[in-house]
């Protein structure tokens, strides 16, 4: 596996990766990747086309977007199974950020489960369940109790080190960004195909002249204060 830590393949039954981008963004969704990549795919040869996968593989942070964008088609191609979920604004809103989150990673762990080939009832007992390895240091209230999760770990700086939640990154930060550059169409003159919705001197310049759009998070209180240059 390269640099990667080999933590997905000394684990029993099915292992996710999942991560999120947007979370400090003061626009636009939440978005959360989780991918599963088949025992298999830790095995592969030195020169297969997994292993040179794997080499150009990081965390979605230190690629460039055009790097990201190669790269999204082979975490669908070598993938189990990758989805990804997104909270809009007005949830993240009503919910916070935190719930919004784990929420999100709740419905991809019942996406998995089904399309991996049990129903999340009967998950448990048949499958052994997911093991899931999340990027950060979260604190679940609702996601350990799901009848497909066998276990959560969280890993601290997870996108560097393990390759399941390095290609969950990916998944999240380029549909994000998508999803940003159609707000910038639909929102002109806030620049968010630039900042993709993060507190910049632009972006915030952007408010104090245009005011808010639905596409802000409300609830983010005294982060959305508007750009003062008065001396």
């Amino acid at each position: 596996m390269g640099r990667f830590e080999p933590i997905e393949a000394g684990l029993e039954g099915s292992v996710a990766g999942l991560d999120e981008a947007g979370r400090g963004a003061l626009a636009g969704p939440v978005s959360v990747g989780l991918v599963v990549f088949p025992p298999a795919f830790f095995a592969s040869a030195p020169d297969s086309d997994e292993a040179r996968f794997l080499a150009a593989l990081d965390d979605s942070k230190k690629l460039s977007p055009a790097a990201r964008e190669r790269l999204l088609p082979e975490v669908y191609r070598f993938a189990a199974f990758a989805s990804c979920v997104m909270m809009s604004s007005k949830v993240v809103d009503r919910m916070g950020i935190n719930p919004a989150t784990e929420q999100a990673m709740i419905l991809l762990v019942r996406r998995a489960a089904k399309a991996l080939g049990a129903e999340p009832g009967a998950w448990s007992a048949s499958r052994g369940g997911l093991t899931l390895l999340v990027d950060g240091n979260y604190r679940f209230h609702r996601l350990p109790a799901e009848p497909a999760v066998r276990a959560v770990r969280t890993e601290i700086k997870g996108d560097s080190r393990i390759a399941s939640i390095a290609a969950a990154s990916i998944l999240a930060k380029v549909l994000r960004d998508r999803r940003m550059d159609r707000f910038d169409r639909i929102f002109p003159g806030y620049g968010f195909a630039v900042h993709k919705g993060y507190g910049t001197e632009l972006h915030r310049r952007s408010m104090a002249r245009l005011g808010l759009t639905p596409a802000h998070r409300k609830s983010y209180g005294s982060q959305l204060s508007l750009f003062d240059d008065s001396p």
